[in-house]
């Protein structure tokens, strides 16, 4: 056995006892910094057991070693090391890790026992001696004299033993993504290195998603500028999101409390500069986050990392929607062509994304499910909050706070006001254009059944008459006419006689509807009571006069009279024949008017469908008009493009202004 000697470290015992704590992955990086720092090509970290069951760790390298007359100076020197006046290695000249000598007492914190078994060539010969250190009496070093090695290359073997518990941390996952976050840059730089965990290679190519250097500009101290740079690494596996400060190659030498909140993205973010590795010279990078350079870089730091959230935000959720387009699961096919469609499709865009983050199973789910899915979403979206509330709790199960999210956005903007209007509008004028087709069509209109086809027709849209208008009457007599007009009044009155025509008829009313006039007195009414002709009978003296007999019996009917009511009569048929036009051009009279009572609560009108359904078209087309304008001005949609730019407007984001982001210290 070979002769030991024993050195002393001239520190203070606390000092000392302060180095050896460490967490596990940690104190395993050390180790490893120190390999790579001794040109070190292949560092291996292994597990094994020796004695009775007893484990041991081993980190062991192909690095250059030391030579045995450095071994003292070495190891009983703090704050002085080599390192601190060299800055790069001695063969292969890479940059340097350590220069403090501190970075090998974190083996402690894993076991009470650390050993260094060194080979080092010297001029021809191979060498190899030991260190030996123990937790208990850490200001003694014993050094091993050298004697021939028995293989004929380099490199350290260092093995922690008397363990302090039995660690299961190499083979967790969160370990290699810790040591793949410590070590990225490093093996960016450097690809012939290569650090072999028992659980295999530590390959950061495979580990990183994306990764982007974003230059930080120059920060002046004591008449010295000092380049920063970000460089922000998007991994695959979860994070800390832990901020690393680095040398000017990327190399961490410290980490800061400051931790970035950007849910859904896992990334590590590594300040690089010359000040951090003189602040590390100085022994200052302890007190970093007391900079005042370090914390105007860390408000630049956060800025960084919101662009490059939204970016690739924005980068994934332009992803998905293509994925879904060439699925053919996407609920659009052609391109917006208005404002107000582009609105229905950037509302749909983020709810879907989000849905799709946010529910993993969403993904998997087969194609003929995922359509109808992502259709629902569309028409609650078209359809109104309510029911795409109903979706995503019941249907998509989404979280309450993500629940909360979505009903703020689509209660508190007009946004799917302005969709479900359009909505409205554009079915409308479809509905118009097919009554047109049937009504005015050859083949059509002659086969148009008044009573069981078009009357049916209108019930259901009876907007047609007068947005204000609602149905009280359809297909009944006059009585019903009274019953229901005394109701609309609020009154109780009992009707034991029945409403006759002057003829003495009982007239059967196609429909009639009612509104509310806007006015200072209250429950003022107005009553449009409309008959209905095929379109192939024109409007003439028979349909004039029996228009008129409904009129004239509510005229003279005392039950019907009262201030507050307004009553309209139309007929409405394809054409007049010569002597209903004569009646509807009169003088002093609007077109179409046929009669006015002299208290003007009572007008009769003959009117022709192409005339109601010209003047629907343009009151639909100017409301259309009225809603682009509103679209393309309307504040929500700032608010929208705002909140959810990531989605929307990757091209256009400002890191200004997006809450995506938080820091907490």
């Amino acid at each position: 056995m070979a002769e030991t000697k024993v050195y002393s470290i001239e520190v203070q015992g606390d000092f000392l006892t302060k180095q050896t704590h460490a967490k596990p992955a940690h104190a395993l990086a050390e180790l490893i910094w120190n390999s790579l720092d001794a040109d070190a090509t292949l560092v291996e970290v292994k597990e094994d057991s020796y004695s009775i069951g007893e484990q041991r760790i081993i980190v062991a390298d192909n690095g250059t070693g030391f030579p045995h007359s450095d071994a003292p100076t070495l190891f009983r020197q703090l704050g002085g090391s080599w390192k601190h006046q060299a800055g790069e290695t001695r063969g292969k000249r890479r940059f340097l890790h350590g220069s403090e000598g501190k970075g090998r007492f974190k083996a402690f914190s894993l076991g009470r026992v650390v050993d260094w078994e060194v080979r080092c060539k010297e001029g021809t010969e191979f060498n190899q001696f030991s260190v030996s250190m123990l937790d208990n009496s850490l200001k003694e070093i014993r050094i091993s004299e050298p004697e021939p090695a028995k293989e004929k290359r380099t490199g350290v073997r260092c093995v922690i033993s008397e363990l302090h518990k039995a660690y299961e941390f190499l083979q967790l996952d969160n370990t290699v993504q810790e040591l793949s976050e410590i070590f990225a840059t490093y093996l960016k730089s450097y690809t012939d290195v290569q650090i072999v965990l028992p659980v295999g290679k530590l390959d950061v190519s495979v580990a990183i998603l994306s990764s982007k250097a974003i230059p930080l500009g120059a920060v002046e101290e004591d008449g010295t500028a000092y380049p920063f740079e970000l460089e922000i690494i998007e991994w695959k596996a979860p994070t800390d999101r832990i901020v690393y400060l680095c040398n000017e190659a990327g190399f961490p030498l410290s980490q800061t409390d400051v931790r970035l909140q950007a849910p859904g993205l896992n990334f590590s973010a590594y300040v690089k500069s010359p000040y951090i590795s003189k602040l590390s010279r100085d022994g200052l990078l302890g007190l970093a986050e007391m900079n005042t350079v370090l914390i105007e870089v860390l408000g630049k730091v956060k800025e960084a990392v919101k662009a490059f959230y939204r970016e690739r935000n924005a980068e994934k959720a332009q992803t998905v929607v293509e994925q879904w387009k060439d699925e053919s699961v996407y609920p659009f096919q052609a391109d917006p062509q208005t404002m107000v469609e582009k609105i229905e499709r950037e509302v749909f865009d983020i709810v879907a994304v989000k849905v799709n983050n946010l529910l993993p199973e969403f993904e998997s789910t087969p194609q003929k499910g995922k359509r109808l899915q992502l259709r629902m979403l569309r028409q609650a979206i078209e359809k109104s909050p309510e029911d795409l509330q109903l979706i995503l709790t019941e249907v998509l199960e989404l979280p309450e706070k993500m629940q909360k999210e979505f009903a703020k956005l689509l209660q508190e903007t007009s946004l799917t006001a302005i969709i479900s209007a359009s909505k409205v509008v554009a079915d409308r004028l479809k509905f118009i254009a097919g009554l047109d087709a049937l009504l005015f069509d050859e083949e059509h209109k002659k086969n148009l059944k008044e009573r069981t086809q078009l009357h049916r027709l209108l019930v259901e849209n009876t907007w047609i008459f007068g947005e204000e208008f609602f149905l009280t009457v359809d297909d009944q007599s006059l009585t019903e006419v009274l019953r229901k007009h005394l109701a609309a009044q609020g009154l109780s009155t009992t009707v034991d006689e029945p409403v006759k025509r002057i003829d003495g008829k009982t007239g059967i009313v196609d429909l009639m509807l009612t509104r509310n006039v806007p006015s200072h007195r209250e429950n003022e009414l107005d009553h449009l009571v409309v008959e209905l002709k095929r379109p192939t009978v024109n409007i003439g003296v028979e349909q004039l006069s029996q228009i008129e007999s409904y009129a004239f019996a509510v005229a003279e009917d005392d039950r019907f009279r009262g201030i507050d009511t307004r009553w309209n009569f139309w007929v409405i048929s394809n054409g007049m024949d010569a002597h209903a036009k004569r009646r509807a051009q009169q003088a002093n009279m609007p077109p179409g008017m046929v009669h006015q009572s002299e208290d003007k609560r009572l007008t009769i009108w003959a009117k022709t469908w192409s005339e109601v359904l010209h003047s629907n078209r343009q009151r639909l087309r100017l409301f259309q008009q009225k809603l682009e304008y509103n679209a393309d001005h309307d504040a929500s949609l700032q608010f929208l493009r705002d909140t959810y730019r990531e989605i929307l407007q990757p091209a256009q984001a400002d890191a200004d202004d997006t809450p995506d982001v938080s820091v907490a210290a």
